[in-house]
């Protein structure tokens, strides 16, 4: 219970951060969340919310499922000097584990598209920063 509710609180401060309430959170998602969805899992009692449903409010609420994960404490910041290239390409080696046009392939393939973005996001930075 304790990591579906890291990740329930870090959804919960992102989505009054944004001033929205649940019913408005879900509004973004649809047709995905629904509220009492997001409801469960702010309050931990949706442990392990599915892939899909992290991804739709990461979506909804303008991040990265990576964003909400570090947040949450589940997974590390990365470290600026570090390429991301190789978990990109680790995850798309597990797509092939799975049929494509599948639930869980159509939702490693939208959360391997979110990584790119935010690895395009990170390099961009790198560049200006330079």
């Amino acid at each position: 219970m304790e990591k579906g509710n890291h990740i329930g609180l870090a959804i919960k401060r992102r989505r009054e951060q944004k001033g929205l309430s649940i019913g408005q959170l879900a509004y973004k998602t649809n047709p995905g969340v629904t509220k009492t969805a997001i409801s469960l899992i702010e309050s931990g009692k949706t442990e392990n919310p599915l892939l899909d449903t992290v991804l739709q409010l990461a979506v909804a609420l303008d991040c990265t499922p990576n964003d909400l994960l570090i947040e949450a404490g589940l997974l590390e910041p990365p470290d600026p000097d570090t390429v991301w290239s190789p978990a990109l390409v680790a995850m798309q080696r597990l797509l092939n584990l799975y049929e494509p046009g599948s639930d869980d392939y159509i939702s490693l393939e939208r959360l391997i598209l979110a990584q790119a973005e935010a690895y395009s996001r990170i390099s961009g930075q790198q560049e200006d920063s330079l």
